[in-house]
């Protein structure tokens, strides 16, 4: 892993808050691939509320990637639940750059739901140089 400078590291946040929901689900598949997942994203219009599946020692994980400027409230868990069923998930996870409001956590944690927030997800960062690594090993393998 890269060690990243501070000021690195609030350009990468800033980016991040500055992408579109397509860029943020795109910058999260490489995050996890660094994390060592095998990575696949859905279809961007019609992905039963999945936007990512995620799998890791036989366990599949069902993302859904919320880049945000307000919290992230209810929907999202929701939407997350619905695709954990459809493709027959063992896990949910929602990632933002935001927050999560009191009411999606309360759901959340009814349902087994992991939540990312802004904070979780910023200790996660990968670099401009990991990125491209990681594009370049997956065009290869």
């Amino acid at each position: 892993m890269i060690k990243i400078k501070n000021n690195e590291r609030t350009n990468i946040k800033r980016k991040i808050d500055e992408m579109n929901g397509l860029e943020f689900e795109n910058y999260l598949h490489y995050v996890f691939l660094n994390l060592g997942y095998k990575v696949e994203s859905t279809p961007y219009s019609v992905d039963f509320g999945a936007d990512l599946i995620i799998t890791k020692d036989n366990i599949k994980t069902v993302v859904q990637a919320k880049r945000h400027n307000n919290p992230v409230g209810v929907s999202g868990i929701q939407e997350i639940l619905g695709a954990k069923g459809y493709y027959d998930a063992n896990e949910a996870l929602v990632v933002t750059n935001n927050r999560f409001t009191a009411n999606a956590r309360k759901l959340a944690k009814k349902n087994n739901v992991k939540l990312w927030d802004r904070g979780i997800l910023f200790q996660y960062i990968i670099t401009e140089e990991e990125l491209n690594i990681l594009k370049r090993k997956e065009k290869n393998s």
